[in-house]
């Protein structure tokens, strides 16, 4: 085998990250898969629009993945609302409809929040990571 080209390597590919602050946020997808423990989960891909300050956002920003887990049969009582606690905020906060007994994750993709944004490692990575509101009702 020879040279193998390919134009722009050595070129800064990575995904940046924002500070921490205020941001319009935009879902851009939901995936459903299956959590560690075998719960039913939504990997949410959310796309940070702006920074309410006017500040710049940096390009090539990097999505946040943001999880809900529903919950199982077997949970217990803590587990169960603290799964129902973010459920909600997640919902509210990005003004998903919902009913008593569920919602449509077909209407996730496109509704928007203004949410704090924070940083987290996640292994050797640092990574964005919404704040969710307590509810107010």
């Amino acid at each position: 085998m020879g040279f193998v080209e390919v134009g722009g390597l050595g070129d800064d590919y990575e995904d940046k990250i924002v500070a921490e602050g205020e941001y319009e946020l935009r879902i851009n997808d939901a995936k459903e898969q299956t959590s560690k423990d075998g719960a039913l989960q939504y990997m949410c891909i959310i796309d940070i629009e702006a920074a309410t300050s006017g500040d710049e956002i940096p390009q090539n920003t990097a999505p946040i993945f943001h999880y809900l887990t529903m919950p199982k049969e077997d949970d217990s009582s803590d587990s169960r609302r603290t799964k129902m606690r973010f459920l909600t905020r997640f919902l509210k906060a990005f003004s998903i409809p919902f009913e008593a007994d569920g919602f449509n994750v077909e209407d996730f993709s496109g509704t928007t929040a203004t949410l704090l944004v924070e940083q987290d490692k996640y292994g050797d990575n640092m990574t964005n990571r919404i704040k969710l509101p307590p509810t107010k009702d």
